[in-house]
């Protein structure tokens, strides 16, 4: 009895590997539509202290504002991006003040984990985007565009643009 327990538990976890591995694996082969302008970066690191306060408190601004703004990321998914880059910039403004302590360190890995988390993200929304179009499915991939513009709101570049001829597409 034990025995098929281990089998059908071994069995069980073998098979959610092999399946998350291949959900893993199809968002990152399948993010990018062939053809299609490659993406625009989801922000831009910040690799140095902007010069006129102390870096110390510019760091301690900059982190305080990056916080609020991952907050309302949810309804306003733009915000995501400018915090990222003010993370960064806080991270450049420890450095700047001679800080490679302990919250040199905590800011680094703050800004490593929400990075990762908010490309994730992004990358999911273009894999989505992509299947949409691969299927033919416009209703769902304007929907996608749509999205994925909100999180590069004020930026214009040749992604942007091809995002918007997909969301003013006819349906």
């Amino acid at each position: 009895m034990k025995q098929q327990l281990k089998t059908r538990f071994a069995l069980g976890l073998g098979a959610a590997v092999t399946l998350a591995t291949i959900i893993s694996l199809g968002t990152v082969f399948y993010s990018d539509v062939p053809g299609a302008p490659p993406p625009a970066p989801l922000y831009r690191p910040q690799v140095s202290c902007r010069a006129g306060a102390r870096p110390e408190a510019r760091a301690n601004q900059l982190a305080a504002a990056a916080r609020a703004k991952l907050e309302r990321r949810a309804f306003s998914p733009s915000d995501g991006s400018d915090a990222l880059s003010l993370l960064s910039e806080a991270v450049a403004c420890r450095e700047a003040a001679g800080d490679f302590g302990d919250s040199a360190t905590a800011s680094r890995n703050e800004l490593r984990s929400w990075q990762q988390r908010l490309e994730q993200d992004y990358r999911r929304r273009r894999t989505r985007l992509a299947r949409a179009l691969d299927t033919g499915r416009m209703e769902d991939a304007r929907r996608e565009s749509h999205g994925l513009l909100a999180v590069l709101a004020g930026r214009e570049d040749t992604y942007t643009t091809w995002l918007l001829r997909i969301e003013r597409s006819e349906p």
